[in-house]
């Protein structure tokens, strides 16, 4: 859920679950990003939802093939401002966009890993029950829909005092 980094001390994880194409996503990423910028204790896990159908896909695979070649929030930045084109021409201005080799992003959106995350993602958002997005779970509370950014520092705040907790 929270990725690789887990739950660090002192900080609270975010994992936000998103279609590119969700204009509330959107402004909640940007949100997200300027907070955790700003000095906000919290560390960041994106889960790509492409839920608004063929061309979300499309675009949740550049961004996770930008992700395994170093270059995520780049991606998520340009495509928060641009279109992703239909086919090669669409990979091809991003990967100019991300001063990485065409070919690289080309291969790397087709790869198994990038499906393996998707699909995950999938999966993992149908079991939270995350129908719509955004969907985010902060610390242990899950929200669905946007925030704003009172509730979403107040959360923040609330899940930063309390303390962890694990079952055995």
């Amino acid at each position: 859920l929270f990725g690789a980094q887990g739950w660090p001390p002192g900080k609270v994880p975010v994992a936000f679950f998103t279609d590119a194409n969700c204009p509330y996503c959107k402004v909640l990423e940007k949100r997200l990003f300027d907070m955790r910028d700003s000095g906000a204790p919290i560390t960041l896990a994106w889960h790509e939802l492409p839920l608004l159908g063929p061309n979300s896909a499309r675009t949740a695979r550049a961004i996770l093939a930008a992700r395994f070649l170093g270059r995520e929030e780049a991606a998520r930045a340009y495509l928060s401002q641009n279109a992703l084109p239909p086919g090669p021409v669409g990979l091809r201005r991003l990967a100019e966009a991300l001063d990485l080799l065409p070919g690289m992003l080309q291969r790397e959106e087709s790869s198994a890993r990038v499906s393996r995350t998707l699909s995950d993602s999938m999966l993992l958002g149908g079991r939270l029950g995350i129908v719509g997005t955004p969907g985010t779970v902060i610390g242990r509370t899950l929200v669905i829909g946007a925030i704003r950014e009172p509730d979403l520092t107040k959360l923040i705040e609330i899940e930063a005092a309390a303390p962890q907790t694990i079952c055995s």
